[in-house]
């Protein structure tokens, strides 16, 4: 265990090498996911809010998100009538900065 300080950080500053191990070893890969989602604001009717994070999550290998690698981003979208529907892209190119995924 690290000094006290390193334990009282937020996303992926955190994960040591140990943890990906750990991971792997039950199944799953650590990704940093991007969380949006649109929900009813209470007491308003016909009105809508946005909740918005991002943060450091397990997900299982066998999930389409759990084998995204390498130079690629992608986006998982999930809806009532599609159901989940995936938006995958190389990061490869001369407008590739480390800042941009799926457009």
């Amino acid at each position: 265990m690290g000094e006290p300080e390193a334990d009282l950080c937020d996303g992926h500053l955190c994960i040591t090498q140990q943890d990906i191990q750990f991971a792997g070893q039950l199944g799953y890969t650590i990704k940093l996911l991007g969380i949006v989602k649109r929900g009813m604001r209470p007491g308003k009717p016909g009105s809508y809010a946005v909740q918005v994070s991002v943060y450091p999550a397990l997900v299982p290998n066998t999930h389409v998100l759990g084998s995204v690698n390498g130079v690629f981003n992608a986006i998982l979208v999930r809806g009532d009538v599609v159901g989940d529907y995936a938006l995958l892209r190389s990061r490869r190119g001369q407008d590739c900065d480390g800042k941009r995924g799926v457009e």
